[in-house]
């Protein structure tokens, strides 16, 4: 499936947006290996409104839109769009050790505040609707009308346990996929906040007793909107949620990894994925690197679930680094910095 091309080093971050890869190296953003920004700081930029929003090294806040690149006086929730503006941390402060700041809404055209929002210390995660859907903290779901500057739900979490909000998976058809604690995943209605299914119990499902009869590892699930379920990996099991009929399916991988020398798949969020594959990482064995702990990165064939491709990094770990895809390559940064860059070599599967 894919052939390595090329090792860059020096790369501190790798993010692919509508086909496209973006990186930093030696401070540079780059994309598709044009420089299109100088001094960015690692990861440190963000997609929004056909632009880059971005720190830089020195610690400013900037946007660029087109060649223009514009100084911003506030810190912004990036990707959180609202009503052709952006929804930012107006009178952003720190009080008693802790950092606090107001809701507000920044205009993009004019690079100005528009209006400040009554809501202090909210961590906005999605905007659906007009509905920003987030934390005070985090052992609680909040929902705001932000049109109307009103809280419009709120969900209390310590009915579901010693638990707490661990991460948004995404919107399916009006629900809300929410991940609380390690092992329990919701399904809420994202205009009333009512409580349309729970995933929890997993009878039957075991893993040398410390996972038993319980989904595991729910953040490492992905939405695949398209067919309406959630998919993911874990140890050696394949996972499927079928949002529809509700029902969770596990395979066990084992034999097919062992034929390639993995022991198990990593547990990492927000593996990417096509129509046909899941690209998923994994701790390897192999005999002439004995007491070695190696990685790989590999596709798993979501039908077959058979791996059809698969690479063994023999000289750096890859830790919790997920790899990126576009249509023509699939982009791996190690944990020495260095970006590893295959190309496809098959006709594409997107």
């Amino acid at each position: 499936m894919y052939a390595i091309t090329e090792e860059l080093s020096r790369v501190s971050g790798i993010k692919s947006f509508r086909g496209e890869l973006y990186y930093t190296i030696n401070g540079v953003l780059t994309v598709n290996g044009d420089s299109i920004i100088e001094g960015v700081e690692g990861y440190s930029f963000w997609f929004i409104h056909d632009g880059i929003y971005f720190f830089t090294e020195e610690g400013e806040r900037r946007f660029k839109k087109d060649e223009v690149s514009q100084l911003l006086s506030v810190p912004l929730f990036v990707g959180t769009e609202i009503g052709g503006n952006i929804l930012c941390k107006s009178g952003f402060r720190r009080e008693n050790r802790k950092w606090k700041w107001q809701l507000g809404e920044f205009d993009l055209e004019s690079y100005s505040e528009v209006r400040e929002l009554p809501f202090e210390n909210y961590t906005v995660e999605l905007v659906v609707a007009d509905i920003g859907i987030g934390y005070f903290d985090k052992n609680k779901i909040s929902a705001l009308d932000i049109k109307g500057s009103k809280i419009k739900w709120e969900l209390v979490l310590d009915q579901f346990g010693e638990v707490q909000l661990q991460r948004i998976l995404g919107v399916y058809q009006n629900e809300l996929l929410v991940v609380l604690g390690e092992h329990v995943l919701l399904s809420i209605n994202v205009e009333t906040g009512e409580i349309l299914h729970k995933w929890h119990e997993l009878k039957g499902f075991e893993i040398n007793a410390t996972y038993k009869d319980e989904l595991p590892s729910a953040s490492n699930f992905v939405l695949d909107e398209a067919v309406g379920k959630l998919i993911g990996a874990f140890h050696t099991y394949y996972f499927e949620i079928d949002l529809v009929s509700r029902e969770i399916i596990y395979i066990q991988l084992e034999e097919e990894l062992t034929s390639h020398s993995i022991r198990n798949l990593k547990s990492v969020s927000n593996n990417p994925f096509t129509s046909t594959h899941l690209y998923l990482t994994a701790d390897v064995t192999l005999e002439e690197f004995p007491n070695t702990d190696l990685n790989a990165v590999l596709a798993l064939n979501r039908e077959t679930k058979k791996i059809d491709w698969v690479h063994t990094f023999k000289e750096s770990g890859i830790g919790t680094n997920i790899p990126q895809i576009t249509d023509t390559h699939l982009y791996m940064l190690d944990l020495e910095g260095t970006l590893h860059i295959f190309k496809k070599e098959t006709t594409p599967l997107v």
